[in-house]
């Protein structure tokens, strides 16, 4: 006998139900891979660039020197340059794309505002890139290196 009343109906609605539940976890466990391979990706980048700086010497010297760099210094601190702000672009997006929580996208806001400071070369070749490139400053993360700029100009002209 095939039952074709309200009991197979009943079974019908479960297995469409189970099979949703089963589909919702699947995309759950998905976007949990995805956020965690962005982030493992983005990290990645951070340690190609963080790799230079302890194998290139005449990197380091270039970034750290004191007087004006040579026309090739400043080149090569302008494609070192354009490697963080692109990890740096990075971030953004995968923030903008919810693939990186706001704990990560600080840090990496906060990498930005550390690292444009940290030699005294660096900062005018990101701001040639940006120049070069001013719609992805429209980001939260380039914006953000912009405001330091005005903090520091206001400051300085409270001090004279």
């Amino acid at each position: 006998m095939i039952a074709t009343g309200p009991p197979a109906f009943g079974q019908q609605t479960h297995a469409k139900l189970l099979t949703l539940f089963y589909l919702a976890n699947q995309i759950r466990q998905a976007n949990e891979i995805a956020r965690f391979s962005t982030f493992k990706d983005i990290m990645s980048l951070y340690g190609d660039v963080n790799k230079l700086l302890t194998t290139d010497a005449t990197l380091r010297q270039a970034l750290m020197k004191s007087s004006p760099p040579t026309p090739d210094e400043e080149e090569q601190i302008y494609n070192f340059a354009t490697l963080f702000c692109n990890v740096w672009q990075s971030a953004q997006a995968a923030h903008d794309n919810k693939l990186i929580d706001e704990t990560d996208f600080a840090s990496a806001v906060r990498d930005a505002r550390v690292e444009i400071n940290r030699w005294p070369n660096f900062r005018s070749a990101v701001e040639r890139w940006m120049a070069t490139y001013p719609e992805a400053c429209e980001t939260e993360i380039f914006r953000a290196l912009k405001l330091d700029d005005q903090r520091t100009a206001s400051s300085a002209s409270q001090t004279r």
